[in-house]
């Protein structure tokens, strides 16, 4: 949150006052903007700022931008697809180790640990892409006035100059790394139970040196556009797995226990920090959504879009986790799929998760 102030102060001393008296703006909430005649000339007022558009936006307090009269990005995606490109992000591999992690934590405290990540991610997420906006008004980002730069290695670079550059390049590329690393790994495990007893002398090691090539193809598409509908699609695949999880806890779990034996609703300390790397694995997701709204065919959407999203994925998964846990208890592996046994069905769904 240090990025707002910094940023404002940039932008300011970039611009030199020429009105008589500041134009009054309102706070979060308030749409009213001002027409200006001499864009290149006027300073960032209060919470607001001047938009390529000639209109000046109010932001609250915060540094959240009240941003309906935005000009668009250039992008094309509409505010559905970003939203499933989103959820795709949050509800990925990761959704398959939150009943692990409520095992953890217990299945009171984890959904607790949970809102408070999401709550948390969703004011900085927003906070994150106000800040571009000021970074682009100020001059100090990439991109052009029809379509802005996405990159949180510039919106750093506005703020911090190049030393905050280089810190939030490198922290994005061993994010990146991690994130790719445990998609790896769950895409590995899970071909790895669905290969015959012939080729049990195949570890998962060499699954994961399989796999690794296509995702490096993969890698190199920079256009989120091209990506809108296969994230519908995973979407889809997640949402199945989990209930194929859900249907199966239901049917055929072990019937000498019930449901909840042995789980508890607090965990220990320890186990809270276990679970945290799982549970904050789905709403630390800030190095991916910047390339999202800077997509959108409608950037004035995103904050409702982003919470909207937030909001359904921390439920479903909130309700997933819980059930995971109490269905298996002390026996709920880290990938929980892997719990699963049997029809054809169930390597049909572990396969489309794969894709």
């Amino acid at each position: 949150w240090c990025l707002v102030p910094m940023l404002r102060q940039r932008s300011t001393a970039a611009h030199t006052p020429t009105l008589p008296m500041a134009i009054p703006l309102g706070g979060a909430g308030s749409d009213a903007a001002a027409s200006g005649k001499n864009e290149e000339h006027q300073p960032l007022v209060d919470d607001g700022f001047i938009d390529d558009d000639n209109t000046t936006t109010a932001s609250s307090s915060t540094g959240n931008l009240e941003d309906t009269s935005l000009p668009p990005n250039g992008g094309k995606i509409t505010s559905l697809q970003a939203s499933a490109s989103v959820a795709k992000a949050i509800m990925g591999a990761g959704s398959f180790s939150l009943p692990w992690a409520f095992a953890q934590t217990g299945y009171v405290a984890g959904p607790i640990l949970m809102v408070a990540l999401m709550v948390l991610s969703v004011s900085s997420l927003r906070t994150l892409v106000a800040c571009r906006r000021l970074a682009r008004r100020s001059g100090n980002a990439g991109g052009t006035s029809k379509r802005p730069s996405a990159s949180y290695v510039d919106v750093a670079r506005a703020a911090f100059g190049d030393a905050g550059a280089r810190i939030v390049y490198c922290a994005s590329v061993s994010a990146s790394v991690g994130v790719c690393g445990s998609y790896l790994v769950f895409v590995a495990a899970s071909l790895l139970s669905l290969l015959p007893p012939q080729y049990e002398n195949v570890g998962q090691t060499q699954l994961v040196l399989m796999v690794l090539p296509i995702a490096v193809i993969l890698s190199s598409v920079r256009d989120p556009n091209k990506f809108a509908f296969t994230a519908l699609l995973g979407d889809v695949s997640v949402l199945l797995g989990m209930g194929v999880v859900v249907v199966y806890g239901i049917l055929y779990r072990d019937e000498d226990r019930s449901l909840g034996d042995g789980c508890v609703a607090f965990g220990t300390i320890d186990g809270c920090a276990l679970a945290f790397g799982a549970v904050g694995f789905l709403f630390f997701i800030h190095f991916l959504v910047l390339p999202i709204e800077g997509s959108m065919a409608r950037p004035g959407d995103f904050d409702q879009m982003v919470s909207l999203t937030f909001l359904g994925c921390a439920a479903v998964s909130a309700v997933f986790g819980v059930l995971g846990y109490l269905f298996f208890g002390g026996d709920t592996e880290q990938i929980v799929i892997l719990n699963i046994r049997g029809s054809f069905f169930v390597s049909f769904v572990k396969l489309l998760l794969c894709i």
